[in-house]
C-alpha cells in the first residue's frame, strides 16, 4: 500500500538532482524544448540529459512529445 509520505519522498528523491531542477526551470521558462534545447540550456550532454527525462517521465513530473 502506497501512502502520501511515500509519494511525497520518492518525489522529493526524483527531485533531489540539481540538474533535474535546471531542466524543471528550463521547461517552466520556455514551455516545450527539445532534448537538444535542455541540454543546452541544462549545461549538459546529450546522453545525460536523456537520462535525466526518462526518470522524470517515468515519475510522471514530465511527458514526451514526438513530432515530425
Amino acid at each position: 500500500m502506497s501512502t502520501l509520505q511515500d509519494f511525497k519522498a520518492d518525489l522529493f528523491r526524483t527531485l533531489s538532482n540539481p540538474v533535474r531542477i535546471r531542466i524543471l526551470e528550463a521547461l517552466r521558462t520556455a514551455g516545450s524544448l527539445t532534448v537538444g534545447e535542455i541540454q543546452v540550456r541544462a549545461g549538459i550532454e546529450a546522453a545525460n540529459a536523456s537520462q535525466h527525462l526518462s526518470i522524470m517521465r517515468a515519475r510522471g513530473i514530465v511527458e514526451a512529445r514526438r513530432e515530425g
